[in-house]
């Protein structure tokens, strides 16, 4: 089964219940269902740039709401960004000063990674259909914009 505006998934890991395990597997045809608990959704570059655009320009949320859902709430702390907590549902971070705020996402042969800078007006997202690839674009993207 192939499914137009799908980009194929490789991966190198086999997910089970007792967990993900190194295989030669080609999970290509294997489409996550949407809407399950760890979110399961599927979109393009374009869709996700027009969401972050929607919610900077409170087209989704007044300014009071946005600020309640995206506002840092519980310490989270990930390497690198020792100054990192979780919102409503975004992660609320400081690197170099530079705030940023966004969300990412992955399974087996798939990742993504939202990110908005409120303070500089950038938008990054990034879109990965193989294992390993999300990780050093996003970390390289932090490069860049929190000099």
């Amino acid at each position: 089964m192939t499914t137009p505006c799908y980009a194929a998934r490789y991966s190198l890991y086999r997910a089970t219940a007792a967990g993900a395990y190194p295989s030669e597997v080609d999970v290509r045809n294997n489409l996550l269902p949407a809407g399950d608990p760890s979110g399961g959704a599927s979109s393009t570059v374009t869709d996700l740039l027009r969401f972050a655009q929607a919610r900077v320009q409170h087209k989704l949320l007044s300014p009071e709401l946005t600020n309640t859902v995206i506002t840092r709430k519980v310490p989270a702390p990930r390497p690198g960004l020792a100054d990192d907590k979780y919102a409503s549902g975004f992660a609320d971070s400081k690197l170099n000063g530079v705030r940023i705020v966004g969300h990412n996402g992955g399974a087996p042969g798939v990742g993504a990674q939202l990110d908005i800078y409120p303070d500089l007006g950038y938008i990054v997202v990034i879109l990965t259909n193989y294992d390993g690839a999300l990780m050093p674009v996003h970390a390289k993207t932090h490069e860049i914009l929190t000099r």
